[in-house]
């Protein structure tokens, strides 16, 4: 049963103020802190790349926790009852028998107490409220604030998605056309994982040079191999022209030039198969063997020259792939091109229309080399190799470095180029002066004023009065 005395209602009334204004402190308290939490925290998960603001509006309910939390610690910091009483006995003078009536009845000294007035309890809230305001501005500007804004206060990764990708796929293309070892090619994109993920827009140049050194490294590997391939293709193309050459027109060749022939095959199927060629290996030692000692058939010709076609074909798609991934220019497979030489050819050549005098292996070079022209300018081709005798060799020779005489160099200056002609210019000599209007003078004593023209300067004077045409007697101009 509640007490209803004055004393007891007067306690509990101003104990419940306490209660209540201790708790709105402590809401406040925590609010503002949490606010200021909740702000900075929306701020950081903003400033992560693909991060979503959203569900950080499930903040409101850490205010929920702050309420629970304030009334909790107001409970526990409120005041007794009996400090309650005594509080309240001081307000109304009442000599300690509000206190006395908690204990004990008081009897006749009941009406000895005062009336009771239940004091006003005050909070000074006015700094909290503006802490709990600013808190609840801060966090009202992380939601509110552009994402461009935080974006910038944050490190910017730098965009290099598409020269990662493209750096990616060469590798992964040398590594399938084995070009790299799986090693190397795993240290490649090891690197390159690295770089595009310390790629930071503060500082690019870093980030650049990282990519451009692996960029070196790949194009690198694949123009050694394209060059390496184009050596195959040319050794190949040739051993095959020979080859199919030999499998129509080997019984119609002398033993010299059969024997220079196979001779010439296995040097170029050696140089395949030391170069790496995509041949099987025991077919290429087989066919080698054969050559070697000069037991070749037309149709093993045949064969052969069909495999080193496949192989060739091999390796020219070889390098379509490695120009499509931009790795090496298209103007190189250019050089890579098939030898497309008639085989019915080679015996006609080695018979007389080749180059008389020389042996039939140079013959037979020659016949490779694509038919080369017999001199002259208008027989055979302009890009015909001069075999007609030995090379030169340049082995020993050195620059000699002449130094002009100064007047040697005086008469370059002073010269001018009147034109230009295939042969020697005519010179006519000068006749007599024709009479003029000085023809009847007699002849006196005096003489003309005359300059002394110096004998490297008359040739050069003797031209400029022998010139003709609308220009004489003018100097060329100044080009």
């Amino acid at each position: 049963m509640a007490d209803r005395r004055p004393t007891h209602r007067a306690a509990a009334s101003l104990r419940r103020r306490i209660l209540l204004i201790l708790s709105l402190r402590w809401a406040v308290r925590l609010a503002a802190g949490w606010c200021f939490a909740w702000g900075v925290a929306v701020m950081v998960f903003r400033a992560v790349p693909g991060m979503d603001a959203g569900p950080l509006v499930w903040g409101l309910a850490g205010l929920a926790l702050c309420a629970a939390g304030a009334a909790a610690l107001a409970w526990r910091r409120a005041p007794s009852r009996r400090a309650v009483r005594a509080v309240l006995d001081r307000a109304c003078s009442g000599g300690g028998l509000v206190m006395a009536e908690a204990e004990v009845p008081l009897g006749p000294w009941a009406a000895r107490v005062p009336p009771l007035t239940v004091p006003e309890v005050h909070w000074r809230k006015r700094p909290a409220a503006l802490v709990l305001l600013a808190a609840t501005a801060f966090v009202v500007f992380s939601f509110a604030i552009p994402q461009r804004f935080v974006e910038i206060a944050s490190s910017r990764p730098l965009q290099v998605a598409d020269e990662v990708a493209s750096l990616a796929e060469q590798i992964q293309v040398l590594e399938e056309e084995q070009v790299l070892a799986v090693e190397e090619a795993r240290s490649l994109e090891q690197s390159l994982e690295q770089t595009s993920e310390q790629a930071a827009g503060e500082d690019p140049a870093k980030t650049w040079e990282a990519l451009d050194h692996l960029e070196d490294a790949v194009r690198t590997a694949a123009v050694d191999a394209a060059e390496t391939a184009l050596q195959q293709r040319e050794a190949l193309g040739q051993a095959e022209a020979l080859s199919r050459a030999l499998s129509t027109e080997a019984d119609g060749l002398d033993t010299q030039a059969l024997a220079a022939a196979m001779k010439k095959l296995a040097d170029l199927l050696e140089k395949a198969a030391k170069d790496g060629s995509p041949l099987d290996d025991a077919a290429l030692k087989e066919a080698l063997a054969d050559c070697q000692a000069g037991d070749l058939s037309a149709a093993e010709c045949l064969r052969l020259a069909n495999r080193l076609a496949m192989a060739g074909e091999m390796l020219k798609a070889k390098l379509l792939r490695l120009q499509e991934v931009n790795l090496i220019e298209i103007d190189a497979l250019k050089l890579g091109e098939g030898w497309a030489l008639d085989p019915g050819d080679l015996i006609a050549f080695l018979e007389g229309q080749g180059i008389d005098g020389l042996e039939p292996e140079a013959l037979i070079e020659a016949w490779l080399a694509g038919a080369p022209g017999r001199g002259g300018v208008d027989r055979g081709r302009a890009d015909a190799p001069l075999i007609q005798g030995d090379a030169s060799s340049a082995d020993g020779m050195e620059f000699v470095e002449t130094v002009l005489p100064p007047p040697t160099v005086a008469d370059l200056k002073e010269s001018h180029l009147l034109g230009v002609t295939l042969g020697a210019p005519a010179v006519e000599a000068g006749g007599p002066a024709a009479g003029g209007a000085l023809a009847p003078a007699a002849a006196g004593a005096g003489g003309a004023r005359t300059h002394r023209v110096l004998p490297k300067h008359q040739p050069a004077v003797m031209r400029y009065f022998q010139r003709e045409g609308e220009g004489a007697g003018r100097p060329a101009a100044s080009p």
